[in-house]
């Protein structure tokens, strides 16, 4: 990210952030508010100051594969229980040392299982904290009219969101 007036030149800065940061991060540079979005995200101006916005970080593909990852481990998850998800050829459960094993070679899910199954009900606590009461998970299509539906919804709040920008701001 570049942005001189906030973002020190050439700074590395450790922690974890999220693709879903990106947004609440230019918000927090406009100061401007994000709750018409009703988003997750968070900016990472805190992470500048040496502070952790986050202990770890989840991850889901569209093809159900799910995964957690803290700073010494990663878990991948793409045992989804559906019927229709079931059809597809599934690696299982996947556990990687991430701080002795960046590359993810050596799978330890078989010989770390108090670890792994920590962090798949990490992972599950996850999808299920995210859930609305009575949702179904989203990573399982089941009815592509409401997935319409719930893209249709979004556009018009990112609409509200971007109507929000033509009223004059100053830039700190």
């Amino acid at each position: 990210m570049r942005y001189p007036k906030k973002l020190p030149k050439g700074a590395e800065i450790e922690g974890f952030c999220q693709q879903i940061d990106i947004l609440p991060t230019m918000m927090d540079f406009l100061n401007a508010q994000t709750g018409v979005l009703e988003i997750d995200g968070k900016s990472v101006m805190p992470l500048l100051k040496g502070e952790r916005i986050r202990s770890q970080i989840f991850m889901e593909q569209a093809s159900g594969q799910r995964a957690v990852r803290t700073e010494e481990w990663k878990l991948l998850d793409d045992e989804l229980h559906d019927e229709e998800w079931k059809k597809m050829p599934r690696r299982g459960l996947e556990l990687f040392n991430a701080k002795n094993d960046p590359m993810e070679m050596i799978n330890l899910a078989k010989t770390e299982t108090d670890k792994a199954q920590e962090l798949r009900e990490e992972l599950h606590k996850w999808v299920r904290t995210n859930l609305k009461e009575g949702e179904p998970d989203p990573a399982v299509y089941r009815d592509y009219g409401e997935l319409h539906k719930k893209s249709f919804e979004y556009r018009e709040k990112t609409r509200q969101l971007l109507e929000s920008f033509k009223k004059p701001r100053t830039l700190n």
